[in-house]
């Protein structure tokens, strides 16, 4: 669904390597902890994570587990070290996403948006990891009026469960929503199916170039301003 411009009151955004680009800080902040995510433990620690879980669990994408898993098959796990290491990839991880949000200008991108619309957050991940992020995107809960995490609800987008929570406890209707991610399948497709307009960000996904008919598409967020 192209998008209505006139309908719209709230911008429902993804989170990840939407508003910033995770999953290349995810790689970035392995290294600087020493870990290669490309190696054989740790991308086993991974699999069994998920395999024992399922890919669909709300827990799935939890670095906790997948480091205590990657210690275990170090054979180097032991409480503090699985502590320190979570610390060391928190702390690199909120330097990046600074660095990023500084030199990207994001913070005017949203502060924009937010004078004329009701900006919330849908995301797949632990809460506990979103507000990490979420600390260094809105520290002061200036910009985004809502978060919901998958964990919140128990269920991962693009289950209907995740979006029928947001329009009952935010008090919107689909129709007066836009819903901005980076994956047609995870973050848009429900919603198009609900009646909710759409947009493609490809700025650090472009992955989805089959998806030509089904919603807008933008290079970056900052086509937002244009677009809006």
């Amino acid at each position: 669904m192209i998008f209505q411009k006139n309908k719209i009151k709230t911008v429902v955004f993804d989170l990840d390597d939407t508003l910033i680009p995770s999953s290349q800080f995810y790689h970035d902040s392995y290294l600087l902890c020493g870990i290669d995510s490309q190696g054989e433990n740790f991308k086993t620690a991974k699999e069994l994570v998920k395999k024992s879980l399922g890919n669909n669990h709300t827990s799935s994408h939890n670095r906790i587990l997948y480091f205590k898993k990657y210690l275990e098959l170090e054979n180097n796990f032991t409480s503090k070290n699985l502590i320190s290491l979570v610390t060391k990839y928190n702390f690199y991880l909120k330097l990046l996403i600074k660095d990023f949000i500084e030199k990207s200008k994001r913070n005017l991108l949203f502060r924009q948006l937010k004078e004329k619309y009701t900006l919330a957050i849908i995301t797949n991940e632990t809460t506990l990891s979103q507000i990490i992020k979420l600390e260094e995107i809105d520290s002061n809960g200036e910009f985004f009026s809502n978060i919901i995490t998958s964990e919140e609800i128990g269920v991962e987008k693009p289950s209907d469960e995740i979006y029928q929570y947001f329009f009952k406890t935010c008090q919107t209707l689909p129709e007066n929503c836009l819903f901005v991610g980076d994956n047609f399948t995870t973050d848009l497709q429900k919603p198009i199916l609900l009646g909710a307009s759409t947009i493609l960000t490809q700025e650090f996904n472009n992955e989805n170039d089959d998806y030509q008919i089904n919603c807008t598409k933008i290079k970056s967020l900052e086509e937002l301003k244009e677009v809006l």
